[in-house]
């Protein structure tokens, strides 16, 4: 899923080591299985199509999209 993303997105768009991700976690605990695979690091440097394309390729509904006020959009 990771791969994809990257390739959708852009590496230098993404964060993915451990410690990037740490802070990402649900509860910030460092238990791998409450940690994020991948996140945009800004998505406001991509365009909304690109973020949509990226959210509709993942086959496990893994990349959630909020609006701005924290709504889920996708899935």
């Amino acid at each position: 899923m990771v791969t994809e993303l990257e390739r959708v997105l852009g590496r230098e768009r993404m964060l993915s080591s451990p410690e990037d991700l740490l802070c990402y976690s649900y509860d910030a605990s460092p238990t791998p299985s409450n940690r994020p695979q991948a996140v945009v690091d800004d998505p406001g440097k991509v365009t909304e199509e690109v973020l949509w394309e990226a959210a509709e390729s993942c086959p496990m509904d893994a990349v959630i999209l909020e609006d701005d006020e924290g709504g889920q959009l996708h899935p």
